[in-house]
Order: C-alpha cells, then structure tokens, then sequence
C-alpha cells in the first residue's frame, strides 16, 4: 500500500506505508508503556480422595510412588496433552510437585484444581472443603486412644473424642481433663481447647484405611492407638492397656 506526501519544494513524493510501520515497531520497547509480560497461572490441587497414587509417568500402570491422603495440597506444574479413560473416569493427567519436594503424576478425579494466585479464594475454598468433610473426620477419629512408645507398647496416657467434640484425657491413675476440641483442617491438628494430661495438641495423620494420632507428623515423640469404639466391647487391647 503506498501514498502520497509533499516535500518542501510542493513536489509529491511516494512513501510505502508498511516500510514506516516496519521501522516503527521497534519504537517504545524499553519505554514505561511497554506491556509488561503476562505471569503464568497458578494452581494448586487438593487431594480430595484417600490413597490417591502418585506415579512416576501418567498412565495407570506407571510404577507408584507413594499414596496421598484426602485434603493434601500440592503444586501443579503441567497438564498431559490428552485425557484419559479409567474405569468409568475421563480426565487428565497432572504433573504435580508436593511440599517436601517429591514430584509425580495424578489423574484428574484424584484432585481439585485451584487457582493459587489469590490467597483468599484458596482458603475459602480449603475451609469449604473442610467443612464438607468434618463429620467423616469427626466420626473416624471418635473413640477411645492409647499412647503408645517406639516399639509399640502401651504406655500411660488415655484419650477419648466424641463426634460433638468433646473429650476426656487423662494418665494411668491420674485425674481426668474433660473439654472440647476443634479441628485445624489446614494443618490436620487437634486441637484442645481446656489441656491434656499430655500438655500437647495432635495431628491426625492417615494410615492406610484407619488414622493414627501423634505430637508430629514426620519425627512423633508421642503416638496414639485407637484400641476402642464407643458403641462397642472394649477389645483386648483395651483390656491389655488398661491392665498394665
């Protein structure tokens, strides 16, 4: 495309156009009007299903590297190309990167997908979650608990929770501590609001189909057993920990 322009002497001259675009499209690039560059998105899966496998490849016969737990946050970092049928499910793959570092791939129905780049909608969304899930959790770890030490023997402090969030604590032959309890689902912690015989709050970590309850997550000094249900016989155990 060309046009016309005049010069100082009246003569018309022929310019092209695209030659002024051309040199044009460099100008105003280190300039303060420069579009800054767009940020990728962040995401962040919650783990909303218990025993959800991490895989070395994204398929479902990849070696597994470790089973996650219901409510566990990790870090997504790619999506597979295309979905993928199991069973009755169609989704993706997630490349997926956990808190201690350790990286692998989940199915789509294993997980959540939030944005993480607004702080609050992801704990809107963690509280939500947590919420729907608080009776399950209420009455799996209901019962009555016994501590134990690093080569599995009972030892002397007693626990028991109640669905509507109570509990009694006390040690072998010590005085009761009753109160309530509530759930820091962000953290998996119980925590209880009149003291322990214990002096500690616990985690409630998941082990395979059941929970265990320990004062740390990874390096526990102080780990409970659940030995009884309230709506049954106290089990041999139970008699075993309180005969000792």
């Amino acid at each position: 495309m060309k046009t016309k322009c005049r010069n100082k002497e009246g003569k018309f001259l022929t310019v092209s156009i695209l030659a002024v675009l051309l040199l044009c499209t460099g100008c105003g690039k280190d300039t303060d009007d420069a579009p800054a560059p767009t940020s990728k998105k962040q995401t962040m899966g919650i783990v909303v299903m218990n025993n959800a496998s991490l895989r070395v490849d994204p398929y479902l016969y990849s070696s597994r590297l470790l089973l996650l737990n219901k409510g566990d946050i990790v870090k997504i970092k790619d999506q597979s190309k295309v979905r993928q049928w199991i069973g009755k499910k169609h989704d993706y793959w997630y490349n997926i990167e956990m808190k201690n570092g350790i990286s692998g791939w989940m199915f789509g129905s294993t997980l959540d997908i939030v944005d993480s780049s607004n702080s609050d909608a992801v704990k809107s969304y963690l509280d939500q979650f947590w919420m729907e899930q608080s009776d399950s959790i209420r009455k799996e770890i209901a019962g009555k608990w016994w501590s134990l030490n690093n080569q599995g023997d009972f030892t002397n402090h007693g626990i028991e929770l109640t669905t509507d969030g109570k509990y009694v604590s006390y040690r072998r032959g010590g005085k009761n501590i009753e109160g309530t309890y509530s759930l820091n689902f962000h953290e998996n912690e119980i925590i209880f609001l009149d003291g322990t015989s214990f002096g500690k709050n616990l985690y409630f970590i998941r082990r395979g189909q059941s929970y265990v309850l320990a004062d740390d997550r990874e390096n526990a000094s102080l780990r409970f057993k659940k030995i009884s249900e309230f709506d049954t016989n106290n089990s041999q155990e139970d008699e075993k920990a309180d005969g000792e």
